[in-house]
């Protein structure tokens, strides 16, 4: 990225910039000039340590450093022309910053692995930490942050916020903060939960502390719940909620020397394992592939207090992908893993039990409902990996063989909204239409496994088996489909008049596929399942697993939600345990 001759420096130091002369002489021509101070992380010099997205332009823009022209991108640019506005100081002594993209030599892999390593160091021992969301892309950022600094001593003081404290027009503002993509890369994570470090959010000429941001988005939040209020446009940050709740675990939390794999795995609402890092990032981003790995890797330091492997930059990406997938197996146990495998995704590796953590593909909600299941029930996992690292062996039950399939409603590249009717009313019309004969096979309602009636299995199968709503839980009814109706010749359901169900659907279920078993068993799994896949269930994950025989091995297609088999039942089948080789 850079042209500037960079010499080496010790692996417990740093470079830091530092103005080259007095802020007024930053004319509007954009004429940065810096220079390098390099210091020891210890003796605890003063600094200011960014944290901003990179972004996908070229680095058309430049920077005077010691003397060399050095380019960088426009939203780091953005950023440094308005560094003394941001943080007014008294002395162009007390101005350093610490900018990745320019302190770390960016063509040197030894100096970026040794940087990674301390990174979490870094950010804990500047005096402030700058949260750059960049320029106001006139989507009302100003008005956003205004609200937030309008309600901060409300909120401060006791009161609560009401929906008629949030006008429409900052509704929208902060609807449009949320979509900034900022709060989606994984890098940001770490930085903005440092534990203990000043903190502000900076956009375009505004600046508010974290903290405030942290009790105000808070606060909406507790507002939009108590109201039940959930619409298309939310005034709340989800990400910056997540964020609160991990800068409280991280600050609670007490290092100790315990070896990461003395500790068991945690839960899903856990930060204390790489699993359950991988989890709560599974939506987030990174420039470098690699990164939404090893960017996870300060935080877990931090909570687990040690690296859980060694950081190896400049190594393929599969190879950091299966670094981690063999540590949660053999150290964590934690088959959750699994279900960010499936065929849908763009493969990293030849390995189908190594995810593409890039760029995963959720095929249907049941990754995010997981919890609710219990398809293996009591049984603990049993997995190892082989010695070469080619393969796992998992333990579990051969439950079924798919039969026969038939394709989802929506395609995975799909970019229409699922609340835009008018598109949706025909292309669920023709896929209702044809599902219906799917299920119902060309005959009238029947017992489904002995249990209940075919059209529940139905309405439990296009639920996922949870109850209506955006809050995911398996109390009370679902909605109910006419299946049997329409595969009579009824008309299908109109959007308009059952649009909550159709959107419970739509997000529910994605682009899974529909399936049946030789012994008939209803389900829905990834896009690609086809006749001849099986259905097993592993023991210590909560849903079932379809996969495909490949020669002497098997191969992940993905997760999937069979009707009479996400409780335990297979378990109660008398079927063998079988160790399945999973290439």
């Amino acid at each position: 990225m850079s042209t500037y001759p960079y010499h080496t420096i010790p692996t417990t130091h740093v470079r830091l910039l530092r103005p080259a002369c007095k802020p007024s002489c930053h004319d509007s021509g954009g004429n940065l000039a810096y220079e390098f101070v390099n210091v020891p992380l210890e003796s605890n010099p003063r600094y200011t340590a960014l944290s901003y997205t990179w972004g996908v332009d070229e680095a058309v823009q430049c920077v005077t450093l010691n003397g060399h022209k050095v380019p960088i991108k426009k939203n780091l640019y953005a950023f440094l022309r308005r560094h003394y506005n941001f943080l007014p100081l008294s002395h162009v002594d007390e101005a350093y910053l610490w900018v990745d993209a320019i302190c770390i030599n960016q063509s040197d892999e030894h100096e970026k692995s040794v940087q990674l390593a301390i990174m979490g160091e870094i950010y804990k021992r500047a005096s402030r930490i700058a949260l750059w969301l960049g320029e106001d892309d006139g989507g009302g950022s100003d008005i956003a942050i205004g609200c937030w600094l309008r309600l901060i001593d409300k909120v401060r003081q006791g009161e609560t916020i009401d929906l008629s404290d949030l006008p429409g027009l900052e509704i929208r503002a902060l609807h449009n903060l949320a979509l900034r993509d900022y709060w989606h890369r994984v890098w940001v994570w770490h930085e903005a939960s440092t534990p203990n470090v000043p903190s502000d959010i900076l956009c375009g000429d505004e600046r508010i502390p974290l903290q405030d941001a942290f009790v105000v988005n808070d606060a909406i939040r507790t507002t939009l719940l108590h109201n039940l209020q959930v619409t298309e446009t939310l005034p709340w940050i989800p990400e910056l909620q997540t964020m609160y709740e991990l800068v409280q675990t991280r600050s609670s939390h007490i290092r100790t020397e315990v070896l990461a794999d003395d500790r068991p795995p945690m839960e899903d609402g856990s930060w204390n394992s790489l699993m359950s890092m991988l989890w709560a990032t599974r939506d987030l981003q990174a420039t470098d592939a690699r990164d939404r790995i090893y960017a996870l890797f300060p935080i877990y330091r931090d909570i687990r207090g040690r690296l859980p492997f060694r950081v190896r930059s400049g190594e393929p990406v599969e190879e950091t992908y299966r670094d981690a997938c063999v540590f949660i197996f053999r150290n964590e146990k934690d088959l959750r893993l699994l279900l960010l495998c499936n065929i849908s995704n763009l493969p990293a590796s030849t390995h189908s039990w190594i995810p593409n953590f890039k760029t995963l593909v959720q095929p249907f909600e049941i990754i995010g409902s997981h919890r609710l299941f219990h398809a293996s029930g009591p049984r603990p996992p049993r997995v190892s990996v082989s010695d070469d690292r080619r393969f796992i062996n998992l333990h579990g039950i051969r439950v079924d063989v798919v039969s026969e399939s038939h394709l989802g409603l929506a395609s995975p590249n799909q970019q229409v909204g699922p609340f835009d009717i008018e598109h949706w009313h025909p292309k669920f019309r023709i896929w209702f239409r044809s599902i219906s004969k799917f299920i119902s096979k060309g005959k009238d309602d029947r017992t489904y496994k002995g249990r209940t009636r075919l059209s529940e299995a139905a309405d439990q199968l296009l639920a996922l088996g949870m109850s209506p709503g955006l809050r995911l839980q398996r109390t009370g009814s679902v909605f109910h489909w006419p299946v049997f109706s329409v595969a009579a010749g009824a008309d299908p359901p109109d959007i308009e008049t059952v649009k909550a169900g159709f959107v419970d659907l739509f997000l529910r279920l994605g682009h899974a596929s529909l399936f049946w078993t030789a012994h008939g068993y209803l389900g829905l799994g990834d896009q690609h399942i086809r006749a001849g896949d099986i259905v097993v269930v592993f023991y210590g994950l909560s849903v079932p697993m379809v996969v495909r025989r490949s020669a002497l091995f098997w191969r992940i297609i993905g997760p999937c939600f069979v009707v009479g088999m996400m409780d335990g039942e297979a378990l109660r089948l008398g079927a063998r345990e079988e160790v399945f080789a999973i290439f």
